[in-house]
Order: C-alpha cells, then sequence, then structure tokens
C-alpha cells in the first residue's frame, strides 16, 4: 500500500536555502522498462531534502524531456547527492510540467566508516554517481567516474611511474 506524499511523517531537518530545487534529466537514469511501466534511478541535486519532493513542480525539466518524462505508476529509486538517504516511490500522477509522488519507502543509509582515500598528490571523491579521481595541485578530475573507490585507487596507481627492481 502507498501513502500520498503529503501523509509521509519525515524527520526534522533544516528547509532548503533556496526553496525546492529542480530535477536535472541527465540525474534520472532508466533502471528497467517492463511492458507498461518503467524503474528509475535518481540522483537527486546536492542540498535537496525529503520534503523537497512533495513539492510536484521539481519535476519540469525531466517532464519535458521525450524520453524521460514520468507516467503514472512509474517506479522511482531517489538517492540523495550525499548518498545518506533514499527513497523509493511511485508516480501518482504525472503531466507535462509535474509529478506527484507517493512515498513509499525511506531508507537511512550508514555513514562511511573510514574517510576516502587520498595521498601527496590525488584524492577521491565522491560525485554522487561514483567515485572520481581528484588533482590536487589544480582540482582537476582525472580519468572517468569509477563505481567503486577500490577501482579508483587502482587508477591513481597507474598515475605513478612503475619502479624497477
Amino acid at each position: 500500500m502507498t501513502t500520498p506524499a503529503t501523509a509521509i511523517a519525515d524527520p526534522p531537518q533544516p528547509p532548503s536555502s533556496t526553496g525546492p530545487l529542480e530535477i536535472d534529466p541527465g540525474r534520472v537514469q532508466l533502471d528497467h522498462s517492463g511492458m507498461r511501466t518503467r524503474d528509475w534511478f535518481v540522483i537527486l541535486p546536492e542540498g535537496m531534502i525529503a520534503d523537497d519532493l512533495k513539492v510536484p513542480e521539481i519535476w519540469s525539466r525531466v517532464q519535458k524531456h521525450r524520453q524521460k518524462a514520468l507516467a503514472q505508476h512509474d517506479k522511482l529509486y531517489l538517492v540523495a547527492f550525499d548518498g545518506d538517504w533514499a527513497i523509493e516511490a511511485r508516480v501518482a500522477q504525472a503531466t507535462r510540467s509535474s509529478a506527484v509522488l507517493a512515498l513509499t519507502k525511506r531508507v537511512s543509509l550508514p555513514q562511511r566508516t573510514t574517510p576516502l582515500f587520498e595521498d601527496d598528490e590525488y584524492r577521491v571523491e565522491w560525485t554522487a554517481n561514483g567515485y572520481q579521481v581528484v588533482r590536487k595541485a589544480d582540482a582537476m578530475p582525472v580519468g572517468r567516474i569509477f563505481p567503486t573507490e577500490e577501482f579508483a585507487i587502482a587508477h591513481i596507481r597507474t598515475r605513478y611511474p612503475e619502479r624497477l627492481a
């Protein structure tokens, strides 16, 4: 059974400083497409709080995107930018400029127990959709985004010359 978005009791959170943010269609990824509905994986903008999901207009940019516009009964897995929490939801109503969600489940994800890797020249950063190696000298990303921290560390190792025995 789903509950309308307005009936979900969220833990107290600080309000967004500038009001609800809009969802970037580039952060909405098709996870599965069935015969009648689709499952979407969505990385929320930095600073977005769970209460912002109750504002139907945050989906206006997504609803204008032909391939990514949400439809009634589509399923969403929404992940906070920092990865601290996730929400499962169903689309209760969709228009060309908005989408009303029925939030079905909120998941609090555990905090990191160890800091991300860094050495004298590089550091690993979380980018909401993976791990990025960043050069400390100029804060420039190096390489692609990796699915795990271990792959990012392995990439850092390739940046150093191999020592001969």
